[in-house]
């Protein structure tokens, strides 16, 4: 059982937060995980704003911040933000086996010792509770929450209805799956704000199944090229953005003899397209990539651009001999007056163009050359950027 501490507040002030001793929630982690995984307590977390680990599936990230959320409750009463993308996924059918892992492996009893060996979900709030072992049936539920969940799409609700000053850590699970919504960040930084306040203490964690790069987040945190150079399970990055600071990590795979012998049989022709279920690198495809003998093709057009994710791209018309009409696509660095973007962000001046533009205007052959696999990439990460361009495109109504 883990002993309560004495409750002190920043500033004397708790409206400023409660003053968390990490290092001790940490030792006390440690004392009742096991170590067969990567573990948050292996870095100072809380020195840093954003803690973001990417990984495989199977990473057992989300039960290790729920155990130090219980942990940091127990200890100073401290509670939790469990952020979700949409409300979706806080509904109590899709968080109804969130804690089983911790339940299972009796982690309740090791922290709370015999007061508590539940957990009962209703109506956005976490609460401990204890079971008749015999029956099943809770015959004591705790007056407080230790966890909130949060919707993150619902930005009015919580700004005109709720508020906190226990708050200080935050969970951001599945940040960036699969069929991200755009607005993501933008309702993100919001609701950071309905839950901190003015607080200058809380501690943020962002984990993800997904190994894809192309997303709202890491452009708008400005970290998207940083993290590109980390390729390997396990290669990590402190990124000092303007003064806020990030701690991002690719987790390494849980390797054992048995996921490698499923991932051999059945992904390994797969590559890096399989990264979200094998582990290890960024999740990139493979792209039709720019021949050295069609560098000196004569340019028809060049002053196209894609603008995405705080990236640039160039799209040069040309007709190689013996190829016909292609489109090389190359990484820029900067627009001319000239110059003509599509963008799925702001329009700026008179040479941007919203989404794609119009089919009947001269540009529409681009598009069309694309439509029949007629783009070419002097890398596989523009390729990536391409797409991830056209699904925002088509995301917008």
């Amino acid at each position: 059982m883990i002993k309560p501490e004495i409750v002190e507040y920043w500033n004397g002030d708790p409206s400023d937060g409660i003053m968390v001793d990490w290092e001790k929630v940490r030792k006390n982690y440690k004392k009742i995980s096991p170590r067969k995984y990567w573990h948050i307590v292996d870095y100072p977390f809380e020195n840093y704003a954003y803690n973001i680990a990417v990984s495989e599936r199977t990473g057992y990230k989300t039960t290790q911040i729920l155990l130090i959320g219980l942990i940091a409750y127990a200890m100073y009463g401290a509670q939790m933000e469990y952020f979700r993308e949409t409300e979706e996924f806080i509904i109590p059918k899709a968080l109804d086996t969130l804690f089983n892992p911790i339940i299972e492996n009796h982690y309740l009893e090791k922290i709370f010792g015999d007061e508590w060996n539940g957990i009962q979900y209703r109506a956005g709030f976490f609460k401990l509770v204890h079971r008749d072992p015999e029956t099943g049936k809770a015959d004591r539920i705790s007056s407080d929450y230790f966890m909130h969940t949060i919707a993150n799409d619902q930005v009015d609700t919580y700004k005109s209805s709720y508020s906190t000053i226990r708050s200080d850590l935050i969970f951001f699970d599945e940040f960036v799956g699969t069929k991200s919504r755009a607005g993501q960040y933008r309702y993100f930084r919001q609701n950071l704000v309905t839950v901190l306040r003015m607080r200058q203490h809380g501690v943020i964690f962002m984990m993800a199944n997904n190994l894809n790069f192309n997303n709202d987040f890491y452009a708008d945190f400005k970290i998207r090229r940083r993290i590109l150079k980390l390729d390997a399970a396990g290669d990590q990055a402190e990124i000092d953005v303007d003064g806020t600071l990030f701690y991002f990590r690719i987790l390494p795979p849980n390797l054992t003899e048995a996921k490698q012998l499923f991932n051999r049989k059945y992904f390994g022709y797969a590559g890096s397209s399989a990264s979200s279920i094998t582990g290890g690198k960024w999740e990139i495809n493979d792209y039709p990539h720019i021949r050295s003998e069609w560098a000196d093709a004569e340019p028809l057009s060049r002053n196209f651009y894609i603008s995405h994710l705080g990236d640039l791209l160039r799209l040069t018309l040309c007709a190689p001999d013996g190829i016909g009409l292609i489109v090389l696509v190359t990484p820029a660095t900067r627009i001319y007056d000239d110059s003509r973007i599509f963008t799925c962000g702001e329009i700026r001046d008179q040479r941007y163009i919203f989404k794609c533009g119009s089919e009947a205007a001269g540009y529409g052959i681009l598009w069309k050359l694309y439509r029949r696999n007629r783009w070419y990439y002097a890398r596989n990460e523009d390729g990536e950027l391409v797409q991830a361009f056209l699904t925002a495109a088509a995301a917008i109504r």
